[in-house]
């Protein structure tokens, strides 16, 4: 297999810089729609809650904080995937433009290497770099002292 998928250094190039601002573009928007003050509450309110729910020995007062508890675990969770799913909207759309416009490009009959699959390898490298994005604009925020955007 080869890793570069016979690409062009052009393309190879548009998917790095795609791939890098997309992922720049997921982690700022996804830590924008979800707060590293209200993870971390979350996850320090879990065991506070167990241990009150298996402290009482009001069976009422037990299902009230049981009902609380997954009241939060389905609030987080889906608040999550709500903002996993508009940060990654960006990047897609990068994505299909790249494809249709540079990539889309190539003569009919040309083999375009899969990686694994279903999974071109420029595929591949696009999550890659956006991966290094993310990581990156991670860093840099953290950093810097803004982690809550």
């Amino acid at each position: 297999m080869n890793v570069f998928s016979d690409a062009s250094p052009v393309q190879f190039a548009a998917v790095a810089t795609v791939g890098v601002l997309g992922g720049w573009l997921f982690y700022r928007i996804w830590r924008r729609l979800v707060r590293h003050g209200d993870s971390q509450t979350f996850w320090v309110n879990i065991p506070v809650r167990l241990k009150s729910m298996v402290a009482t020995e009001d069976p009422s007062e037990m299902l009230r904080q049981y009902r609380e508890l997954l009241t939060g675990i389905a609030r987080y969770t889906v608040r999550n995937l709500i903002a996993v799913t508009l940060a990654a909207l960006p990047i897609a759309v990068l994505w299909l433009g790249l494809e249709s416009l540079v990539l889309g490009a190539q003569p009919s009959g040309v083999d375009r290497s899969t990686a694994i699959p279903y999974m071109e390898v420029l595929d591949l490298w696009l999550c890659l770099f956006a991966t290094i994005g993310s990581i990156a604009a991670a860093c840099k925020y953290r950093n810097a002292g803004k982690n809550s955007a």
